[in-house]
Formats: structure tokens, C-alpha cells, sequence
């Protein structure tokens, strides 16, 4: 009886102390907000491009990738679930998309040594320069508690960019 006890108190122990340790331990997700936006370039959808929100003071950053339309869903880069947004603030918002110009390798030269040596790749920014830097950029996004839905009208001259929340 004393042995059957100790083990119930045992049990209770290690049940008690497990719960205990487990449920503090987890990594919380961040507070997020849901952000959906659209990007423009030069009045048409830029598909397969980098949205990047940077806070302004301090906090977790986002990213995205826009679809054929232009769209984009953002995900906080530590801990955040897909396509949950960001934390609520002031962020620079940055875009950005490359293409890879460098030659292709020949079909008969694929799956030879050192052919990554011999075709390096050679990306070129088809956004401009102020709209890919977090720093330079003119895009803001304040977002709030509650659903955001952005749209960036982006323009390749030396025009500003429009900023519609």
C-alpha cells in the first residue's frame, strides 16, 4: 500500500512538474496583424517580387511574395505564421525583384564539374534603387489592429511612388 502511494504521489509529482515547465516554455508567436497588399509597376502587377516591411522603431520585420497579380500576404520573419501579417506600427516598406541575366549553360554541359564556376549568376534589380533599400525608401505602411490592405503604385522613372492604405 505504501509503495502504491509513493507512486501516485510520484505521478502527481512529475505530471504537476511537466505541465508546469512545458507550458511556460513555448515560444509565443508574436501578436500579429493580417496584411494583405498589391504592387504596381509602372501601372502593371509585379508578380514574383520581395515585399519587406522593416519597422521604423524597432520590432519584427515581415516579408512576402507577390503572385502573378501583384499580390502579396505578409509573414513576421521570427515566429510568425504564414501569411499572419506583422505586429501593428510604422514600417518602410522595401520591394524588390531580380532576374538572373548571367548566360545559361548548354544542355550537353549540364551536370558537369564546376559548371556553377563557369555560368556564375548575374542578377539584375528590376525595381529602382530607392524603392529596394530600407533607408531610401519613400513606402510607409502604418499598420493597425484589424485587417490591412495595402497598395504601392511604384514607378520606374524618377517619380515618386503612391502609397494607398
Amino acid at each position: 500500500m505504501k509503495r502504491f502511494i509513493k507512486f501516485i504521489f510520484a505521478t502527481i509529482f512529475f505530471v504537476l512538474f511537466g505541465l508546469t515547465f512545458f507550458s511556460g516554455c513555448g515560444v509565443k508567436e508574436p501578436v500579429t496583424q493580417f496584411v494583405e497588399g498589391t504592387v504596381l509597376l509602372d501601372g502593371q502587377p509585379l508578380g514574383d517580387a520581395t515585399v519587406g516591411l522593416t519597422p521604423v522603431s524597432g520590432g519584427l520585420p515581415g516579408i512576402g511574395l507577390t503572385n502573378a497579380q501583384g499580390v502579396f500576404h505578409l509573414t513576421a520573419v521570427q515566429g510568425g505564421a504564414a501569411n499572419a501579417g506583422v505586429p501593428e506600427g510604422e514600417y518602410a516598406v522595401t520591394v524588390s525583384k531580380q532576374i538572373n541575366i548571367a548566360p545559361q549553360p548548354k544542355p550537353e554541359e549540364l551536370g558537369q564539374d564546376n559548371i556553377s564556376m563557369k555560368y556564375p549568376p548575374d542578377f539584375k534589380e528590376l525595381v529602382p534603387e530607392k524603392y529596394v533599400n530600407s533607408t531610401t525608401t519613400e513606402l510607409k505602411a502604418n499598420i493597425i489592429k484589424g485587417k490591412n490592405i495595402l497598395r504601392f503604385e511604384l514607378n520606374s522613372q524618377n517619380k515618386s511612388g503612391n502609397v494607398s492604405p
